[in-house]
């Protein structure tokens, strides 16, 4: 069950997509909304010969970012003060390049982690999705930019047979039990016998839910996914995230950023 939601918010205009998201998960599943705002501050680079002067200029560059991120939370917390449901604020403060994991280590203590699907025009806080994505062990959903909240009717699953699938599986399964509509999609170009095989229909359909399958033979799944959801006007698109780290950084792998980047429909995803 989803009872501990945990929205990023970051008090501009897209909150309003992000927020009212969760206020639609909140009303359906009576759950809380853990509000986490990420107060980013830029990184430092100072050359030895230029430490007093730049210790200087560091400091104020971090007043000026607490300033600002002190202006930001009182944006939040009036936004928040609208709300029917039980609330609380988290704010953390971090480097750029710490945000992302300072924000995957608060999403374990939620069911659901929410945040907006990044976008060329919006891509700011892409490596915070990514990093919650792949770092906190728990699902991301992702709210679309181009549709406002709504009930989830149909669910669109895409599925391979691979671990990361069948854990984004698990983690919608409060939003399978209560869909009207659930399509299997398995676009593979050289399916293997776990993608092919009816299991995951049995196992589904022990948890009440029934499902269509839909067998596809495609060299782009990403793209086949998000077709199927477009035909059959999907609320939710589900699918594993997947990805291989580079040292610190995470390297989306092809599906998963053809689907953050081009879906308009919100999408969960689970590493």
């Amino acid at each position: 069950m989803l009872k501990d939601l945990m929205v990023h918010l970051d008090g501009g205009a897209d909150d309003t997509h992000r927020l009212g998201f969760a206020e639609a998960l909140a009303d359906r599943y009576k759950a809380h909304i853990g509000a986490l705002f990420v107060n980013a501050y830029p990184g430092f680079s100072i050359s030895a010969d230029a430490a007093g002067t730049g210790a200087i200029a560091m400091a104020e560059l971090v007043e000026r970012a607490t300033a600002e991120g002190d202006r930001t939370e009182e944006t939040i917390r009036k936004r928040l003060e609208g709300l029917r449901f039980p609330y609380d604020l988290q704010r953390i403060d971090a480097v750029d390049d710490q945000a992302g994991y300072q924000a995957a280590r608060a999403a374990r203590h939620a069911d659901l982690f929410i945040g907006l699907r990044p976008s060329e025009a919006a891509p700011r806080w892409t490596g915070l999705i990514e990093a919650v994505l792949f770092g906190s062990g728990r699902a991301v959903l992702l709210a679309a930019p181009e549709r406002d909240p709504g009930p989830i009717k149909t669910v669109v699953i895409g599925w391979n047979g691979s671990r990361e699938a069948a854990r984004a599986v698990a983690e919608a399964m409060p939003f399978l039990e209560k869909a009207a509509k659930v399509v299997v999609v398995t676009a593979e170009k050289h399916p293997s016998e776990d993608t092919l095989d009816t299991r995951l229909a049995s196992h589904l359909d022990r948890h009440g839910v029934k499902v269509t399958l839909n067998e596809l033979r495609s060299a782009d799944p990403g793209e086949a996914i998000l077709a199927e959801a477009r035909s059959s006007d999907a609320d939710l698109i589900v699918a594993g995230g997947y990805g291989h780290s580079r040292l610190r950084e995470w390297v989306l792998g092809g599906v998963t950023r053809t689907l953050m980047e081009h879906a308009r429909t919100p999408l969960l995803l689970a590493h």
